[in-house]
């Protein structure tokens, strides 16, 4: 799943002096050009807001912005797994963090893998896991409702030996907002992943945010 530009200011003086005359008169002739200044404006980027509010201006909906919601999603996904590798079994608590993060629809695929990893006694996970983590390359669709965006995700801190994607694969991520029961069940930021959809031809997939701002 961050510059700002100085400026310099320069400042020159020149002081000149001529002698004595044949006649003994002392004369001088001071030159002081007139002071140039040169000045360049500060430019900051705007901040990026934190991942528990909605911007009213879609314009901070950023990668950065976006990268930020969805690698805190992930450390609550993976303090599920760690829950439930803790307790053998996927117990209410487990269940309740992985829905706090997705749709009723996707969190029900999401624990339905979990019980099946579980039962396996969860193969090819690191002793110490970390979470996976987000690279979001571009931002596709961004409302106050739904986020559509290109994402590389990086699981090596996960899993032990994770498999390399296809080189033709485009990952994305849509997010739709939180309801308050998400926000108050474990879910640090304002969104839910609504979906994870691939492709291996080059091309865009639909998105939901169409549905969502109807």
């Amino acid at each position: 799943m961050r510059r700002l530009l100085t400026g310099l200011l320069g400042v020159t003086l020149l002081v000149s002096a001529c002698g004595d005359d044949d006649d003994g008169d002392r004369s001088a002739v001071t030159s002081i050009p007139e002071r140039s200044t040169t000045t360049s404006t500060t430019t900051t980027a705007p901040a990026v807001p934190p991942p528990d509010v909605i911007p009213e201006d879609v314009s901070l909906i950023t990668e950065e912005y976006v990268e930020q919601v969805l690698n805190a999603l992930y450390e609550v996904s993976l303090e599920a797994l760690l829950l439930a590798r803790e307790e053998g079994l996927v117990d209410q608590p487990s269940i309740e963090l992985a829905e706090s993060i997705r749709t009723p629809e996707h969190a029900l695929e999401a624990v339905n893998s979990l019980i099946e990893i579980a039962a396996e006694g969860f193969p090819g996970y690191r002793e110490n896991p970390g979470p996976t983590t987000a690279d979001v390359r571009d931002v596709i669709i961004a409302t106050n409702a739904c986020v559509f965006a290109e994402v590389e995700f990086d699981s090596s801190e996960t899993i032990e030996e994770p498999a390399p994607p296809p080189p033709e694969l485009r990952a994305f991520v849509e997010l739709r907002t939180a309801s308050s029961e998400q926000r108050t069940s474990g879910n640090p930021t304002a969104w839910v992943v609504a979906g994870l959809p691939t492709t291996l031809d080059g091309t865009v997939p639909p998105s939901g945010c169409d549905d969502a701002a109807s």
